[in-house]
């Protein structure tokens, strides 16, 4: 069987990818990298933890990208005033991201930017005076860690 000829399909929430094989996807070539390849993420020595733990690095990998996919379309989002839309998007983003040392950098954006939505959204619900919808936001935010959200959380508890 050729090497090349090898693809593995990835499935993701609401995304299919397919990765063509590499020399980090061979069975048998040994680890080098071939030039225009990046190096092997996990040393496949064609045993069954190899071959699992190489499709766990994949796994890993791809989840990431779809995390900072759904990141910078929230961010988007967010800027057009599209609250639900951004909420779900980062909600997406911090299910899809594993919390361990690696990630906390990416993850942390993603809780915050989740915290500015709810935060922004309260603001705009209490503009609209629809004073229950912002005080369930503002709550949230605050979960969130929101720096502002509990000052209004406490203005709209006194409003209502």
């Amino acid at each position: 069987m050729n090497p090349k000829s090898i693809r593995i399909v990835v499935l993701i929430p609401a995304t299919a990818m397919c990765l063509a094989s590499t020399s980090c996807f061979s069975f048998r070539r040994d680890s080098s990298a071939e030039p225009g390849h990046a190096p092997p993420l996990v040393r496949n020595d064609g045993s069954a933890a190899g071959v699992t733990s190489s499709n766990e690095a994949l796994r890993r990998q791809a989840a990431e990208d779809y995390a900072v996919r759904c990141m910078d379309r929230a961010d988007s989002e967010l800027k057009y005033h599209k609250f639900d839309n951004a909420a779900i998007l980062f909600r997406d983003a911090i299910k899809n991201l594993a919390h361990h040392p690696d990630d906390d950098p990416m993850y942390r954006r993603a809780t915050i930017g989740l915290g500015e939505t709810y935060y922004r959204w309260a603001r705009a619900l209490e503009k609209a005076k629809d004073y229950e919808g912002a005080v369930q936001m503002a709550r949230r935010a605050a979960v969130h860690g929101h720096d502002n959200a509990a000052e209004l959380y406490r203005r709209l508890e006194r409003r209502r």
